[in-house]
Parts: structure tokens; sequence; C-alpha cells
């Protein structure tokens, strides 16, 4: 009679079938005895017996969107090409490249869009998706991205600090939608045969009169250089939080519109602020998403800036003209650093003419390459010390700037590494859907920046105001 152990069998069949449970203990030995079933003349090989023990399968990330409960979702329609904000000559450049490329796609934005999809308990989702209708009404639905083109190409990079009266936020429903922009983003991501496509700005692909401008056959050379980018069409980060804190978005979000801070569309304000008449500032749509999922929601806000900022030093010199102060009177609190801000007008640095230094340049010119210039930028008191209120003597704008393809960037990072901190928090994991997409429970974080509450109230007054500073 031959005897044998069960110990190699059991490791064959894992082998073959795969682990899903834990592997339990491994069984007592027993002798086979005659008419049993299944015999075997000699012992399993030793490497059955070296087969791979079962570990427990990792559980699967769940999305907050299909199950019960208050979330926000953090929507990024990225640019067709991204944008370059190393000089103001390469961020003309890929402002032109991008809104070439996106005249071909379907309801893309040209520079990048993010938005905010929330349901707070049981009640339908709502969004919050902040516009910029720049007079687009009067020109109608045609027109493109290339209006982008022609404000920096006429303005420079004075187009930072224009605020435009016409914004808005997107209605929840209808032909022109929040709810049809989010859907159609998603059905557009998910017919892309790899998940992405291919961007390659194409100078010939522009109206011919615009390289006749002048200046324009540098930025035509620079363009011509740029290198193929593959891109998405949507990606999602959704965080799932409290009621109280859903409630506090909701909350935020119907003063901000009330106030009339919706309708001041601009890139330095910052909705998350107040001035001393409790009327919010405007924003643009980084700003805006920003200001409901992490400020509104109860979470690090100022932490998580420093991952969507780009943060620009603009030297006098490169104005195109005097930056005129708004009637409001709390200042500027996106055009910040750490020491200063500017709540007055500034003024571009001049030549012996009284000419704006940088209205004289054309684009071709290596004055473009630079944001400032320590010979060429001019001294004033266009700033005021954060911690006293005091006038000081600057020669640069420090502003910063909610960009979607940080947005981006965060959700993409988190796809290729698990234990990537995207917006600076740890514990994200990837949603199973068609299109990049992370998740994040925030119910249960209570660090020293975090409330459960949310905040319903934006906050008042820069001046000495740390909370309003982003590091």
């Amino acid at each position: 009679m031959t005897t044998f152990t069960t110990r190699p069998l059991l490791g064959a069949l894992a082998a073959l079938v795969g682990c899903t449970a834990a592997a339990s203990p491994p069984a007592p030995e027993a002798s086979a005895r005659i008419g049993d079933p299944i015999t075997f003349p000699t012992p399993l090989p030793d490497a059955a017996v070296d087969a791979p023990q079962c570990t427990p399968a990792p559980a699967q990330c769940k999305d907050p969107e299909s199950e019960a409960g208050s979330y926000v979702s953090i929507g990024t329609m990225p640019a067709p090409y991204p944008l370059k904000w190393s000089s103001p000559f390469d961020l003309f450049v890929t402002t032109l490249a991008t809104s070439q490329v996106g005249l071909g796609l379907d309801r893309s934005h040209s520079i990048g869009h993010v938005l905010l999809k929330v349901r707070c308990g049981t009640a339908a989702p709502f969004f919050i998706s902040q516009t910029g209708a720049n007079g687009k009404k009067a020109l109608g639905d045609q027109v493109v991205g290339l209006m982008q083109f022609a404000d920096l190409y006429n303005k420079g990079p004075n187009v930072i600090f224009e605020t435009h009266d016409d914004g808005h936020l997107y209605p929840d429903i209808g032909e022109k939608s929040a709810l049809i922009d989010w859907s159609e983003a998603i059905i557009a991501q998910e017919k892309l045969v790899g998940g992405t496509y291919d961007s390659q700005p194409d100078t010939s692909k522009l109206p011919a009169a615009i390289w006749l401008l002048s200046g324009m056959g540098g930025v035509k050379a620079g363009m011509a250089a740029l290198p193929l980018a593959k891109r998405h069409r949507f990606v999602r980060a959704t965080i799932r939080i409290t009621d109280a804190q859903c409630n506090a978005i909701k909350d935020w979000r119907d003063a901000y519109v009330s106030t009339g801070g919706s309708s001041r569309y601009a890139l330095h304000r910052a909705p998350w602020v107040i001035d001393s008449g409790d009327k919010y500032d405007g924003g643009g749509c980084g700003s805006v998403s920003f200001a409901g999922a992490f400020y509104a929601a109860g979470l690090d806000y100022r932490r998580a800036a420093g991952r969507l900022i780009e943060r620009l030093y603009i030297g006098t010199s490169r104005l195109t003209a005097h930056v005129s102060r708004p009637w409001r009177r709390d200042g500027w609190f996106n055009v910040q650093n750490p020491l200063r801000y500017a709540p007055k007008s500034i003024p571009c640095a001049t030549n012996w003419l009284g000419d704006c230094k940088g209205s004289l340049y054309s684009w071709d010119k290596p004055w473009w390459k630079l944001w400032s210039s320590a010979l060429e930028d001019q001294e004033s008191k266009f700033s005021r010390l954060w911690t006293t209120g005091k006038p000081t003597k600057a020669s640069t704008l420090p502003v910063m700037i909610f960009e979607p393809e940080k947005f981006y960037s965060e959700v993409l990072k988190t796809v290729a590494d698990k234990k990537y901190d995207a917006f600076t928090y740890p514990g994200w994991c990837e949603i199973p859907v068609k299109y990049p997409a992370i998740a994040l429970d925030a119910r249960t974080l209570d660090g020293p920046a975090e409330t459960v509450a949310g905040r319903k109230k934006g906050l008042t007054n820069g001046w000495g105001n740390l909370q309003v500073k982003i590091p």
C-alpha cells in the first residue's frame, strides 16, 4: 500500500485555480487506503510542494457615486494641449497650440476646465461649474478658444488681471448645462482607443492671416517645435464626505452666487474670500472648484492648494498697461506670496516717454522669454505687508493661478502609483470605471485644518489673516 500526503495536491490545485482568499492551515498528513479514489505511486515533485501560498484578494475600490451617501466629485477636462507657464512666450505659444487642437474636438475646453458634481445624502446631484462668457453671447456659439489667443496677443500678461462681469455658473440641466458637459466628456473619453488621443499642434490648420501679424514668425516656429502629447478627455476624483460637509458646500455655493461672485470671472481672484460687505470675490473654474471641494468641504485647503497652482512673479516691465484696481477694497487675495499682497492699482514700468515697456515688444523678442527682469522692472508701493498692512515697495507682482492641468496630473499620478497622496491626501484608490478615476473617504479626517462640519462661509479680509494666505 502506497502512502502520500495531501499538501502537494492542495498546492497544485492552488497554483491552477489561483488564490481568492487567505490560505487555510496545512491539513494533517493522512495515509491512503486500498480502494481510495485517488492514489499516487510516488510523491509529487518538490516544485509542487513549493507552490505559492494564497493571500487575501485586494478589496475593490468602491465608487461613492454608485452608493448611498454624500460626495463631491472633481471632474477635469484637460486642455487639448498642455499650457506651459515657464515664460510669457511659452504661455502664448501653448495657448495658441491648444486652441488649434481644440478646434477639432466637440465640446472641448481650449484651456481646460474643472467642475464639481455634488450629492448631499439622498438628494439629486448638483453641479458647480464656473465659466466666463467673455462676450461670447454677443458673438454667437461659434466663438472658440482663439479668443484667448487674441487677448494674449494684444494685452500680454495683463490678461491675467482682467475681471469679466458676465461670468456665471453653468445651469445643472439643459442643452448647455454642466450635466451635459460632464456626461459628454465621459462619453468622449470612453470612445478613445487606448484611453488617450494624440495631440499634435499643426500651424497649417490655423488661418494664414494669423502668421502675418507682427512678431508671429517666432511664435509659429515655437508652435511647430512642440512635441506630441497624449491626452485624456475626462478624469475624476471623488471624495466621500459627511452630510454636514456637503451641506456646507451647498451653502457656500448659494452665497457665492447670491452676492455676485460667480459674475466676476477672473483668474486672480479667490472665491473662498468675502469682502467687508460680505460679498464674495470672483474666480475661475479651477479656483471655484478648489473652493467647493476643499475649502467649503472642510478639508485642509491651504495644503491642497500647493499642488494645484502655478505661482508667477510678474515684473512691472512685462505689463503692457497699468493694472487698474476695481472698486472693491479688500485686496486681490490670489495676488500674494507669504509676505505681501497687492490691493492697489499696479503701475507698469515705463520708458522715458512714459510708455509701458511691455507694450513696445513683439512676441518674437527675447523680452518675453522671462516673467521679470531686475534691470527693467520698476519699484513702487502697490504692495502691502501681510502682517501689518503697511505699504512696501515692490517691482514684481506675485500671483497664483489654479490650473486645470494640475488637477488632471493629480489623478494620473494616483492611477500610476496607488501610494501617491493626491491633493496631499493619502488613501486614494482607483475606481473600476472606463476612464481614470480615484476615490477617497474623507469622513474621518480629523487633522488640525479639517472640519467635518465644513465651512459654510468664506474668509473675511486679508489684513494679517493667515488663513487667507496660501503658503
